[in-house]
């Protein structure tokens, strides 16, 4: 029996992003901020679903992605590219929805946080710092759907999504002064989860 897994979907992938690694990681080939996005291949309105991300930065080691990155997920009609358009800073309607973490708020404390409808959701966090694992679980056993974050397998906060639409895993890289700056690497369960236990208490 074969195993069917996700990747990330050339055919929802702003042109500004390049994919490779049998589709699994996006890396930014332009000089481009963060406001576009690649969506998954595998769409979810039932049951519950996770997967993990992690952010690498050629110039910012130390700093963190500020501004560079998000992760989370997306309505399937969630637009690539636009105002606003990262994972989580979509303008919520009745067809268009995203939930995500950006590593930092880009605020003097670099920050991170859990974003939707462009605005945090709840407070921000200590940074997640680049290679760090987030972990990002999509829960539709209820009235609405629940994406739920952790990062290093330490639950960080969750937001509760629009009912009714079919969600897929999303990620936004950009860097508006460095082409192929910022690179997320996905397992979709290619490999073994870094943080397979962490949801069992949440």
């Amino acid at each position: 029996m074969s195993k069917v897994i996700c990747t990330l979907d050339p055919n929802r992938c702003d042109s500004h992003l390049l994919l490779s690694q049998g589709f699994t990681v996006v890396t930014n080939d332009s000089i481009v901020d963060y406001n576009r996005k690649v969506l998954g291949t595998l769409a979810f309105a039932a049951g519950r679903v996770g997967f993990e991300c992690s952010f690498w930065s050629n110039s910012r080691p130390t700093l963190g992605p500020v501004n560079l990155a998000s992760v989370g997920v997306a309505s399937v009609l969630s637009p690539i590219n636009g105002t606003n358009s990262y994972v989580g800073g979509d303008t919520v309607t009745s067809t268009v929805d995203s939930c995500g973490l950006r590593p930092s708020t880009g605020a003097s404390t670099n920050a991170a946080g859990i974003y939707r409808n462009n605005a945090l959701v709840g407070s921000a966090f200590q940074n997640c710092f680049e290679r760090q694992v987030i972990s990002v679980l999509l829960d539709c056993t209820g009235a609405a759907p629940i994406v739920s974050f952790g990062v290093q397998g330490n639950y960080v906060g969750q937001a509760t999504l629009t009912a009714g639409l079919f969600y897929v895993p999303a990620v936004s890289v950009g860097c508006s002064t460095t082409a192929a700056d910022i690179s997320a690497y996905l397992n979709f369960g290619q490999y073994r989860l870094e943080f397979p236990n962490m949801w069992i208490n949440e």
